[in-house]
């Protein structure tokens, strides 16, 4: 595709622009968006505390006891909402075991994400998985395809940061 190979991805079409957030429209999408995630916040809630953000399109999950990370923030507006981001919070001691962990599920996800590590300027240590939204959930335009496609993709990763290693 033309705009893809010129570094543009444009939105699902059966979802929408999800960034910027400016518009009511958007704002929209992205309320939408975040009634995608009813099943994969099921799944979290028994080993984590799960909100979700004022756009109602992002997660935000914190352990409930103590474990590898601190946070797990998931976006499907990152790079203007064509990738899908988990974000892992980590201290710099549990880095290395966490992109371990990622970098072994990444390939068993049914998108095969970027995984990426760093520091972001307030000091905080991550590790980030990006996938393409578009890849993610398909050309199908069904509503429970797409919760199962997000619940697919995300809930693995999350989980490998839990189990024991």
């Amino acid at each position: 595709m033309l705009c893809q190979a010129a570094g543009f991805t444009p939105p699902v079409p059966h979802i929408g622009e999800l960034w910027p957030g400016d518009t009511e429209l958007v704002r929209q999408n992205q309320a939408n968006f975040g009634k995608l995630w009813h099943r994969t916040r099921a799944h979290f809630e028994a080993q984590w505390k799960v909100h979700q953000d004022q756009r109602g399109c992002e997660l935000y999950l914190q352990p409930k006891g103590s474990g590898l990370v601190s946070q797990v923030y998931i976006s499907p507006i990152a790079q203007g909402g064509s990738l899908l981001r988990v974000r892992v919070t980590v201290g710099e001691s549990a880095l290395e075991e966490a992109r371990r962990r990622l970098d072994q599920v990444a390939g068993a996800l049914p998108v095969t994400p970027e995984v990426t590590a760093g520091q972001r300027r307030d000091g905080s240590w991550f590790v980030d998985l990006l996938a393409p939204l578009r890849l993610i959930l398909g050309d199908v335009a069904d509503v429970t395809e797409h919760e199962t496609r997000l619940l697919e993709q995300v809930v693995p990763a999350v989980d490998a940061l839990v189990a024991d290693a």
